[in-house]
């Protein structure tokens, strides 16, 4: 086993653990946007990155 890898998954695994703990923080941040104008905007942004990819 490569040990760089070993290191590499654990760091992707406490990352990820950290950000769903922030998530709630984001949500009660949001609360008062309304939830189709979070929507629209995942929709527009994500859109442009596709565009950028593309």
């Amino acid at each position: 086993m490569n040990l760089n890898h070993d290191k590499d998954g654990v760091t992707y695994a406490v990352l990820s653990y950290l950000m769903w703990g922030f998530t709630p923080i984001y949500w009660k941040l949001v609360h008062h946007v309304a939830p189709g104008e979070i929507l629209a905007q995942r929709v527009f942004w994500s859109f442009i990155l596709c565009l950028f990819f593309y």
